[in-house]
């Protein structure tokens, strides 16, 4: 039992670090062309990608969780196992994760927008992460 416990506790690090890692992909492409931004947006981003990756592993390590769990509860109970089952989920999850956050802070961000839609991408990717993950360890 601790064993699979442990297993499902480092499919989720692996799947929030490669969801963080799309998303924040995503959130700063648009920098690098010359109309993306001020001149040198590029290395003021790189600046910032430090704090954004922390940031954004921590927000989503916490946030996502719940929706980490019902994904597997509900994929065992329907015994649902295909990636694309897990990527909408992901996406599901991406969005209650948000959800999760705003209801904390108490107030909605006008920016908040672009990271958002970055994010469900981000939370597809990370999902089927897992699920190929999980093919290699699990034997599903």
């Amino acid at each position: 039992m601790k064993r699979i416990l442990n297993q499902y506790a480092v499919g989720y690090v692996f799947a929030v670090l490669t969801a963080v890692l799309v998303t924040e992909f995503l959130i700063f492409a648009p920098t690098i062309f010359p109309d993306g931004g001020k001149f040198g947006s590029f290395y003021s981003t790189l600046n910032q990608t430090t704090n954004a990756l922390f940031s954004g592993v921590l927000f989503t390590a916490i946030t996502a969780l719940p929706g980490y769990a019902v994904t597997l509860i509900v994929a065992k109970k329907l015994e649902k196992h295909s990636p694309y089952f897990y990527c909408f989920c992901g996406m599901l999850t991406a969005l209650s994760a948000h959800g999760i956050l705003w209801s904390f802070i108490g107030q909605f961000f006008p920016e908040a927008i672009q990271i958002i839609l970055c994010s469900v991408p981000g939370g597809a990717a990370g999902a089927y992460a897992y699920y190929r993950w999980r093919l290699k360890t699990l034997s599903i």
